[in-house]
């Protein structure tokens, strides 16, 4: 066997098409007569990829929308992580393809093996254009994962994502601000314990503005634990002091 033969077995030919970026042999593949709905959405390769989710991945518009037109399922997961076209989009940092199958209706809240929204897995890759595209599509800002109860805003802070924060906390408001996993802990406290003190500061800021910083807004035994135990507590308290807070 030849080694498209081989190649073929491994990644379907829609999706090798994307690695070559020719528009033309999309179209070509799209055109075949025995090309159905079933073999458009093909899962391939080690993550079990289709051709939409490859796409995706890679960026490319043009093919998004051959392959949408032709019938693709947007909504189609791979088998790996069960990623869809929009989670690929988002965690490969592809604005622009995450609008265009959001205009095609892609599912908002479809969630991955490991309990992810594209939401929260694009606040964990720390991609605020793509997070910017979400939130105006009206994703939910205060979605969680069920086993342990993070939201995309305690990603954000514990990776050090200033930008994806500051857009998650004018959507989310208050409730986000105090929203707590399932250990207690809210996103304030995943900042301090990575030393984000940028992200703290932040955060602060805002209950500040939003009135609802006060001597009680840390109202949990472990936000006081991290504020004590944490290095970063020190730049706060600074903060803090000039305003009366402590």
């Amino acid at each position: 066997m030849g080694e498209v033969g081989r190649a073929a077995k491994a990644e379907s030919y829609l999706a090798l098409t994307g690695h070559a970026q020719k528009l033309v042999l999309v179209e070509e593949l799209v055109a075949w007569d025995d090309v159905n709905g079933f073999q458009l959405d093909e899962r391939a390769g080690v993550e079990g990829n289709t051709a939409l989710i490859r796409a995706a991945g890679d960026g490319n518009l043009d093919h998004l929308c051959v392959l949408l037109d032709a019938g693709c399922n947007i909504n189609v997961a791979d088998t790996r992580n069960h990623f869809t076209a929009l989670h690929m989009a988002v965690c490969s940092s592809k604005p622009r393809c995450a609008a265009l199958l959001i205009r095609r209706r892609a599912d908002l809240e479809c969630r991955t093996r490991n309990d992810e929204t594209p939401l929260i897995t694009a606040c964990r890759h720390g991609d605020a254009e793509c997070v910017r595209v979400l939130l105006t599509a009206g994703a939910n800002v205060m979605a969680v994962m069920k086993a342990n109860g993070a939201s995309g805003l305690c990603l954000a802070a514990q990776n050090g994502h200033a930008d994806v924060v500051g857009l998650l906390c004018e959507r989310g408001g208050e409730d986000l601000l105090e929203q707590a996993d399932l250990k207690n802990c809210t996103a304030l406290v995943s900042a301090v314990r990575y030393a984000h003190t940028d992200i703290v500061r932040m955060m602060l800021q805002h209950r500040l503005h939003t009135h609802t910083l006060s001597h009680t807004c840390i109202s949990k035994p472990a936000e006081y634990m991290a504020l004590d135990a944490h290095v970063c507590a020190y730049d706060v308290a600074d903060w803090w002091t000039p305003r009366g807070f402590f």
